[in-house]
């Protein structure tokens, strides 16, 4: 009787062994795939800040300079009033 049983259990055993070990690396593939879409999206965000604190300096450093113009040259003709403008809406 333990003839055939012993193949028997070994089928068994070798397919419970093989089902952990697939079902163990589908949940490391899973994990893998997550901390790389939480990489993706952090690199996404981080871009993102960086493209408007760019956009912020730059708009910054034009109004120091509409206002050097303003106060140290003494420039106030239209074309510095439309500066000035563009400069305090950011739109520069």
């Amino acid at each position: 009787m333990w003839t055939t049983l012993a193949p028997l259990i070994g089928v068994l055993l070798g397919g419970l062994m093989s089902m952990l070990a697939q079902r163990s690396a589908g949940r490391a593939v899973e994990r893998g795939e997550a901390r790389r879409s939480v990489r993706e999206l952090a690199e996404a965000r981080r871009n993102e800040r960086l493209t408007h604190l760019i956009a912020f300096l730059s708009a910054v450093q034009e109004a120091e300079r509409v206002a050097v113009d303003r106060y140290h040259h003494n420039l106030a003709d239209e074309q510095w009033q439309a500066r000035a403008v563009r400069s305090s809406t950011g739109c520069g």
